[in-house]
């Protein structure tokens, strides 16, 4: 009907959370943060609709996800790279929640830090599309290429890259 960017039409974290939530309540859809938009609200019985119809498919056969080395790596380090990833994220105009979740943080720093050597595949942030959007920020992190500064604290954008 209209050629706009997917985007403009729901924006990403609001199809995650759809996604999440996996059920086709009008009423609780429209009590989303977002939902309330005029053009969105006409969105809602399409979108009760493809829910669930996607309800009645099969589950699909997903290989089980790796989980790397042992323990957990330090809160501190998973929530510095939490807001690093929100930094790059929204410089990128991309949804933290599709690129990574808190474990996928976790699994990124102990496959790094632990320097394991096993069959497992390498985490999604390290592979794909995903390392191309925030891997390589997330690696001089962590190995000290870059810092984060706290540029301007009223600011959107409170916090900017510093190369090292």
């Amino acid at each position: 009907e209209r050629d706009l960017p997917a985007r403009k039409i729901l924006r990403d974290d609001l199809l995650v959370e759809l996604a999440r939530r996996g059920k086709g309540d009008a009423r609780q859809m429209a009590s989303l943060r977002g939902m309330e938009h005029r053009h969105v609200k006409q969105l809602i019985p399409e979108l009760v609709e493809l829910i669930e119809e996607a309800r009645t498919q099969p589950a699909p056969h997903w290989p089980k996800k790796a989980r790397y080395g042992r323990g957990q790596p330090p809160a501190m380090l998973t929530q510095f790279l939490s807001a690093a990833l929100a930094y790059i994220c929204r410089t990128k105009k991309i949804s933290p929640a599709i690129v990574a979740t808190s474990d996928d943080l976790r699994d990124f720093v102990k496959y790094r830090l632990d320097r394991i050597d096993s069959d497992l595949s390498p985490p999604s942030l390290v592979t794909g599309w995903r390392a191309e959007i925030v891997g390589k920020d997330l690696d001089d992190l962590l190995r000290g290429r870059i810092g984060m500064v706290l540029d301007n604290p009223q600011s959107d954008m409170p916090i900017r890259f510093h190369r090292i």
